[in-house]
């Protein structure tokens, strides 16, 4: 099984660093009308992390997987999961065909996920994948931040998440290295204890996923209606601007 050690490492701290009731309360409004657009019954979240999107949609009634290549992270999911029917299972972006074959109605790609997919072979298999496990004319829902404006303006900084949790307090500071074909990612995890502060630092290569590499992918591979968002509010996308780049795509079929 391969190893993603940022991710084994900072699983408990996932779910620290994201305000979760806030954001998935500032989705629920486009991702339940598209789902309903689709007549979504069977969601497959890909790269789930622990596991906060793919509970929110078993909560809403639908049937949910979540996937993830992180073994901490989905034991972690199982634990917040509890008795909520969400079937979690160790898969990496590409092995679903193997591992969690569906087909689902709904394939989710969130939380800047693609970009861990170090080159254009990688990031083709795991889009066929995708439309292998999709049924005909399913919707893939994929969201990333917006690189063609993070790398023309060289913005490097992400901001800082804080959290206090029974007396002790945390930071997360995330910001890239932008290198001249590849990107790496950092988290800075600062916590204070009795008065005093420590800190760890975790990194993992990325490769930036731009608009004009993606979109003809998903042509190629049939995917038809592809639309792009700036955000999870349906603003349109703007590659200067926008916060993150959305994509909707309906599957071939």
């Amino acid at each position: 099984m391969a190893e993603v050690p940022l991710y084994d490492q900072f699983a408990a701290g996932y779910d620290l660093m994201t305000d979760w009731e806030a954001r998935l309360k500032s989705e629920a409004g486009f991702l339940r009308q598209l789902f309903d657009s689709f007549q979504v019954r069977s969601v497959l979240d890909a790269a789930c992390g622990t596991g906060q999107h793919a509970m929110e949609f078993a909560r809403w009634g639908l049937e949910v997987t979540g996937t993830d290549l992180s073994q901490p992270m989905i034991d972690r999911g199982r634990a917040n999961a509890g008795t909520l029917a969400v079937r979690f299972l160790v898969a990496g972006l590409g092995e679903h065909r193997e591992k969690a074959p569906g087909p689902y109605d709904a394939v989710t790609c969130l939380g800047n996920s693609l970009p861990h997919l170090l080159d254009g072979a990688a990031l083709d298999d795991a889009l066929d994948d995708f439309r292998g496990v999709l049924r005909p004319g399913g919707v893939l829902l994929l969201q990333n931040n917006n690189y063609d404006a993070i790398l023309s303006q060289k913005r490097r900084f992400m901001g800082v998440a804080s959290r206090e949790v029974q007396g002790t307090e945390y930071l997360f500071f995330r910001f890239i290295d932008l290198g001249p074909e590849s990107i790496t990612f950092h988290i800075v995890t600062f916590v204070k204890t009795a008065g005093s502060w420590s800190f760890s630092e975790d990194s993992t290569p990325q490769r930036a996923v731009l608009q004009g590499d993606l979109i003809p992918r998903l042509a190629r591979l049939g995917f038809r209606d592809i639309t792009l968002f700036g955000d999870f509010l349906g603003s349109g996308f703007d590659e200067t601007a926008s916060p993150n780049m959305v994509v909707v795509a309906r599957a071939p079929g």
